[in-house]
């Protein structure tokens, strides 16, 4: 898990919701937010099987250029060496992709690439 979402566990408070039978964080005193489940694996590659990663909301908070299609969202960031595009639900949610894109590359995010950005910006 990468340490926004290890953070974001931490500082809320865990709370199981008897209506939906799951687990959630509370937020404040009326929201509550599911776990996030992280977008990047132990050796820090990307896995589209995330949902709120909080890395990937700080990245698309950093968003230059936004279009949003129905449900699908497409969110472009410039970076030092080309630009990081993400596809994801909404606003929110799963980023199903992440690809660093440049003239002569095109790889999916990493987490220490996220970082980088992080920093940069």
């Amino acid at each position: 898990m990468c340490k926004y979402c290890d953070e974001f566990m931490e500082k809320h408070e865990k709370y199981y919701n008897e209506l939906d039978k799951k687990w959630v964080l509370k937020i404040s005193e009326s929201s509550y937010y599911s776990y996030p489940k992280c977008a990047f694996t132990p050796l820090g590659n990307y896995n589209k099987d995330n949902w709120e990663c909080q890395t990937m909301v700080k990245l698309r908070q950093l968003e230059d250029h936004h279009d949003w299609n129905d449900d699908e969202s497409i969110g472009i960031v410039k970076i030092s060496n080309g630009y990081l595009v993400m596809t994801y639900y909404k606003g929110r949610g799963r980023t199903g992709n992440a690809m660093i894109m440049c003239d002569d590359e095109m790889r999916e995010l990493t987490l220490n690439d996220a970082y980088r950005i992080l920093e940069e910006r």
